[in-house]
């Protein structure tokens, strides 16, 4: 395993003669196993990461590559970095420092693949840090301390449970935990983990990355090894210190929720920060607001805007009443993408009403909102269309003003949402398209859209799909945002969120939470230089999100290039939020993150707070433009010149604030998508594949025939009423999102037609909530991945298919490739198995195969005789020809969660 643990029963080192330990006794642990291997090919050394307390941290260091070197030249293979054995005058070298300093040591003399670094620590304990320490060149690790705790809980009854059960599940756990990092930045291996360095560090000084965590990407230069030192002295003296005094515990020190202990962490949304926000806009009173500013720009942690200031100095300032006016100010406000499920219809229906009422814009989330709402009052202007595909129905995207596709999680960034089957009620399933009770993952963004093209393609589909709404593109801050964000101005976005890893929901985990995404100012910044540096700044507008809380905030964002700007704590916090953080149990108490119809009744928002809110914030915006001398929003979009470092500052502020150029969104300027609209001719009779998503400008019942090779995107969207047949082919996307619509893909009269022809392409009906589609012929990889209601007919299909379906029907005439039905959690795939192949094929854990009897048989034999119906397929004709003996050859492949809800058990 990655994280070996002690005890452990069964050990087995390899080599080209076999294993060399075996069967090793639970009494002594694999460390000790490890020191003592006695065979030729296999040396071992404990390396102690303890040093006199009159040494410097430098070196510790530097005595520590000698040892280390002593150790190659003695033919050891095998480093055991050790720091068992702290005293009151010895302090340890960090442990990640230890591990990636001797990494670089080894690399640089060029004797990294020579020997393997283990690492046995009482420092590390939690996800983020064994993460650390394996991206940084740690082959195993060995968090003694965290063993030896969890053995105490166990011994005092504080653990129900054995002891070696209790440090295997926190073994499995971590282990758990560094995997799915790993998959967040698409490493499907431990060893290709090893070593990557796939993190990102802001804050630290370039000769301190340079020397000890090199080639690590690096932002906003500072601390050093000086500090490292001091806070390691700092933690050692006091420590023990606390030992003398007979300290019994560990202070807790609030990591995630605020604790009043000496030496917490400070939060930004403290109770009295929540408690004079709360007061002031529920009362109408500004100068408590002004207040409420104050404490959380001068009073709380520090933040990188926290720490600018404004050029005043510069500055000729106008009079305030000449400044743009708030409400025109609070038409660039947004609320951040909180979905109907994750929080209360009160408090997402409260949201849209206030910014509606503003002239704002609220952001649905990638879970959608009930169809009754679509052009009411309660309406919410952004409709966010998330890689996974929650209810996008032509009739969803055709009720917004703005599309935004969320290629980012923002606080969890790679991650997809994930909704607790508990939260998921009568009215969210019929949102999302799924069934009651049913748990929904949002998959990774790694399903339709691999490339830049690919992005593309959704941008003109779902521009075809509503011509008169905005498509905007919700990106992470992260190093190479800027690079991104031109191609995306490049793809025909007209505009571009970067959203900041501060915030986000109390149901994150918390190594998402803590060690996610960077900093909005960073992205930020990035962003708006390398667009303007390419020519493509006007072409789109630049929104940012993450924790704006004051005028201040806004101000800033403002002239590091945001022209728009999200907020949602914020909100939230208005209508009553007091950071509970038991949002991912159901049970808050203020009825906001909560499904519970007696806990919603609590919920007191009303639309008013948040839009006091949003014009307190335009008014303390004002005030600053006046003093900065600027009558307009878009005199300062950009504006970094205006921008200074506070004194104290111990990082330097200057790459981001460096490039100051005045460049925002002109109409006019976005790339032009040159949308289609061939597909509202009826007499057309032959496509190419330039014909990109035809069929979804349709307007109104149609019913089109057509021959030749269907582009990307056939068929995107189409509506009840509505069908199209194609006698031919059809590229990647077929049936993206069908909304009703039937489709039909038959090989043309007349051509020699084999079984095993390919008719459509990769992602065929990705996202689709209903209607039919049937083709006589096979399909690509990644077929029906997030069906939610569409009948679908194919006579084989590639890898993944099926992948992340909550609903409809999926009817395969052939057979499946590898990983088929991943994430599966509703409706039901029905496969001809003739060569029972498909146990080899599924993706076990979440779903049964059975055979196909009953009231499942009269549907599927339905579904294929419509097949027939509409494709001619002679392969539906064989089967129904012989329907007897062809029935106990099809498998149904159904969710068990499924399968229990709609039984009633």
């Amino acid at each position: 395993s990655l994280l070996q643990r002690e005890p452990m029963a069964y050990v087995e080192i390899h080599d080209e003669q076999g294993p060399v330990l075996e069967q090793a006794g639970e009494e002594i642990g694999i460390v000790e196993h490890i020191r003592g291997i006695q065979h030729p090919a296999f040396h071992v050394r404990t390396l102690s990461l303890l040093y006199p307390k009159a040494q410097s941290l430098q070196g510790a260091l530097e005595q520590l590559f000698a040892a280390c070197d002593r150790a190659y030249s003695d033919g050891i293979n095998i480093v055991i970095l050790s720091d068992r054995g702290l005293d009151r005058e010895h302090l340890a070298i960090p442990s990640l420092l230890a591990v990636s300093a001797l990494e670089q040591h080894l690399v640089r003399r060029k004797r990294r693949t020579a020997v393997s670094v283990l690492l046995e620590s009482g420092e590390p304990r939690d996800v983020h840090q064994m993460a650390m320490l394996v991206a940084y060149g740690a082959r195993a690790v060995n968090p003694y301390l965290a063993h030896e705790c969890i053995l105490s809980l166990c011994q005092n009854g504080q653990i129900s449970k054995s002891a070696a059960q209790a440090v295997a599940d926190y073994d499995e756990a971590l282990s758990f935990g560094v995997l799915k990092i790993a998959s967040k930045m698409g490493v499907s291996t431990l060893q290709a983990y090893q070593s990557a360095q796939l993190f990102e560090a802001v804050g630290l000084d370039d000769a301190f990355i340079d020397a000890y965590f090199t080639n690590t990407p690096h932002y906003l230069s500072g601390v050093g090894l000086s500090r490292v030192e001091e806070d390691s002295r700092w933690h050692h003296d006091r420590a023990f210190a606390d030992a003398l005094a007979g300290a019994e515990a560990l202070d807790s020190v609030g990591r995630h929720r605020l604790r009043k202990a000496e030496n917490a962490e400070e939060h930004l949304y403290r109770p009295e920060v929540i408690h004079t926000l709360q007061q002031a806009v529920w009362n109408d009173d500004r100068a408590l607001f002004d207040r409420y500013a104050a404490m959380v720009e001068y009073d709380g942690p520090r933040t990188i805007r926290s720490l600018l200031d404004f050029r005043y100095e510069c500055c000729r300032p106008v009079p305030i009443e000449e400044v743009e006016p708030a409400e025109s100010i609070a038409r660039r406000f947004k609320t951040g993408a909180m979905s109907y499920g994750s929080i209360s219809q009160e408090a997402h229906e409260c949201m849209a009403v206030a910014m509606n009422r503003l002239g704002g814009k609220s952001n649905s989330g990638e879970g959608g909102e009930l169809p009754e709402r679509f052009g009411t009052r309660l309406n919410s202007a952004i409709k966010q269309v998330a890689s996974g595909r929650f209810g996008v129905t032509r009739d969803y995207l055709l009720s917004a003003r703005e599309i935004q596709i969320k290629m980012a999680q923002g606080a969890k960034p790679g991650e997809g949402g994930h909704l607790p089957g508990g939260k998921v009620s009568e009215e969210i399933a019929r949102t999302r398209c799924s069934t009651r009770g049913i748990s929904l993952i949002s998959p990774p963004p790694h399903h339709d859209i691999y490339s830049i093209e690919d992005l593309a393609e959704l941008i003109y589909d779902l521009q075809c799909a509503n011509e008169d709404a905005r498509v905007t593109v919700k990106l992470v801050s992260s190093g190479g945002v800027g690079t991104i964000a031109s191609g995306v101005a490049k793809a025909g976005a007209k505009g571009i969120l970067i959203s900041g890893g501060e915030g986000g929901t109390g149901a994150a985990p918390m190594n998402s939470v803590h060690h996610a995404g960077l900093p909005w100012e960073i992205g930020l910044a990035q962003a708006h230089q390398v667009l303007c540096r390419n020519g493509l700044r006007q072409c789109v507008t630049l929104e940012t999100d993450g924790k704006l809380m004051s005028g201040h905030d806004v101000a800033v964002a403002l002239l590091l290039g945001a022209e728009e700007f999200g907020f949602a704590t914020a909100p939230l916090v208005a209508m009553g939020c007091r950071m509970m953080r038991v949002c991912h149990l159901g049970t808050c108490p203020f009825g906001i993150a909560t499904q519970d119809p007696e806990l919603r009744k609590r919920f007191v928002g009303k639309p008013e707070y948040v839009e006091r809110f949003m014009l307190f914030i335009a008014e303390q915006l004002r005030a600053i433009m006046a003093r900065l001398g600027a009558h307009t929003v878009e005199e300062l979009v950009g504006r970094a010149d205006l921008l200074k470092v506070r004194d104290g500052a111990p990082i330097d502020l200057h790459s981001i604030i460096g490039f100051s150029r005045n460049t925002y969104c002109r109409p006019g300027c976005a790339y032009d998508l040159h949308l289609d609209a061939r597909a509202d001719k009826h007499d057309r009779t032959s496509l190419s594949t330039t014909d990109r998503a035809f069929g979804t400008t349709l307007k109104g019942a149609a019913s089109i025939r057509v021959q030749g090779c269907g582009g990307q995107a056939f068929g995107a969207f189409l509506r009840q009423g509505q069908s199209i047949v194609l006698q031919g082919e059809a590229n990647d996307y077929f049936g993206k999102g069908l909304s009703g619509g039937t489709l039909a893909v038959c090989p043309p009269d007349g051509a020699v037609w084999n079984v095993d022809d390919v008719l459509i392409g990769n992602v065929a009906l990705y996202g689709a909530t209903g209607g039919e589609a049937y083709v006589a012929g096979l399909a690509g990889e990644r077929f029906c991945v997030r069906n939610s209601g569409a009948i679908a007919v194919v006579e084989g299909v590639g890898d993944h298919g099926c992948e992340y379906m909550t609903g409809g029907r999926a009817v395969i005439l052939g057979p499946v490739g590898d990983n088929f039905a991943a994430g599966m959690s509703g409706g039901v795939a029905f496969v001809l198995d003739a060569e029972n192949a498909l146990a080899r094929r599924i993706h076990a854990g979440q779903i049964e195969i059975e055979d196909v009897a009953g009231k499942w048989a009269q549907e599927l034999k339905t579904i294929v005789e419509k097949h027939l119906q509409w494709t001619g397929s002679a392969k539906a004709a064989g089967i129904l020809a012989h329907w007897g003996a062809a029935l106990p050859a099809f498998k149904m492949v159904i969710p068990i969660e499924y399968k229990r809800v709609i039984e009633g058990r």
